[in-house]
C-alpha cells in the first residue's frame, strides 16, 4: 500500500467502513479530527424549552447531534420526551435512524436532500401557520430553516443543544500534507472545512490545493469554493452512502489515468 492518506476530519465508523475499498486502490483511511462537540455555551434556553415541550406543534432535527443533545439534557432533567404528542421532521435517514432510536415517532424526513433546504422542501404543503416549532441544533447552524418557516407563519424556537468546537489538527496529519501525502480529503459539514483552513499556514494552505476535495452536499461545497477550494466529488444525495461511493469512484478515475 502507498503513503497516499484519504483523510476524514470528523469521526464517523459509518463512513469509514464505508470507504474501505480505497484501501484496495492504494490509499489509507486516516482519521484526523479537526473540530469536537461540546455543550452549549448556556443551558438556560434549551431547560426553558424542555419545560414546554409539550406544547410545541413539532420538533426539528436536522442533525444527529441534535437528537442527542436534546435527549440527553431531557433525562438529566426528568423530561419524559416519549410522551410528545406532535410531529417531528428530520434531514436525512441518520437523523431518522437517531431520532425513532430516541422514541420520536417520525412525520416527515427529507430523502432529497438533507440540510436545511432539503428539510423545508420535505415539509412542503405542511401547514405550519401558527404553529410553534422546536429546532435543536448546534451553535454554528446557518438561519435558513427560521427564516423559511416563519415566513410560512411559524414561529420557530431555534435552541443550542450543542455546539461544534475546533480541536487542534494532529502534527502528524499536517507532516503527511507538508509531505504531500495528502491525496484526498472528506468533508461531511462546512465547519470542518473552515476550521482546517483557520489552523493553516500558506504552505499547507497550498499543499492543501493539491489534493482531492470530498464535500458531503451542496451547504459543504459552498464553503469550500469560499475558501478558493472546488470539489473533486459531491454526494447526491448527502448520505454517507453516496458520499462513499463519489469518494471511491473518484479515486478509481484517477488510478486509471496514471
Amino acid at each position: 500500500m502507498s503513503d497516499c492518506y484519504l483523510v476524514l476530519l470528523r469521526e464517523n465508523p459509518r463512513l469509514w467502513e464505508a470507504l474501505a475499498p480505497v484501501e484496495a486502490l492504494g490509499y489509507r483511511r486516516a482519521l484526523a479530527p479537526v473540530q469536537k462537540v461540546g455543550p452549549p455555551a448556556s443551558w438556560a434556553a434549551l431547560d426553558a424549552a424542555l419545560a414546554r415541550l409539550m406544547t410545541y406543534h413539532g420538533i426539528l432535527f436536522t442533525s444527529q447531534e441534535g437528537v442527542r443533545g436534546l435527549t440527553e439534557r431531557a433525562r438529566a432533567l426528568g423530561v419524559d420526551w416519549a410522551r410528545y404528542p406532535g410531529w417531528v421532521a428530520v434531514a436525512g435517514p441518520a437523523t431518522q435512524r437517531a431520532a425513532e432510536a430516541a422514541g420520536f415517532r417520525v412525520a416527515v424526513t427529507a430523502t432529497e436532500s438533507f440540510g436545511q433546504a432539503g428539510l423545508v422542501a420535505a415539509l412542503g404543503n405542511r401547514t405550519v401557520v401558527g404553529q410553534r416549532l422546536l429546532w435543536p441544533t448546534g451553535n454554528l447552524s446557518a438561519p435558513k430553516l427560521v427564516e423559511a418557516l416563519s415566513a410560512a407563519g411559524a414561529a420557530v424556537d431555534r435552541v443550542e443543544v450543542y455546539r461544534n468546537l475546533p480541536r487542534p489538527w494532529p502534527s502528524e496529519a499536517r507532516g503527511w500534507l507538508r509531505d504531500g501525502q495528502v491525496a484526498g480529503v472528506v468533508y461531511t459539514a462546512g465547519s470542518s472545512a473552515r476550521y482546517l483552513w483557520d489552523q493553516l499556514d500558506a504552505a499547507e494552505r497550498e499543499a492543501l490545493r493539491q489534493a482531492l476535495h470530498f464535500s458531503m452536499g451542496p451547504e459543504t461545497s459552498v464553503v469550500l469554493r469560499q475558501l478558493g477550494i472546488e470539489p473533486a466529488a459531491e454526494a447526491r444525495p448527502s448520505t454517507v452512502a453516496a458520499l462513499a461511493a463519489a469518494v471511491i469512484e473518484c479515486l478509481a478515475a484517477v488510478g486509471e489515468g496514471m
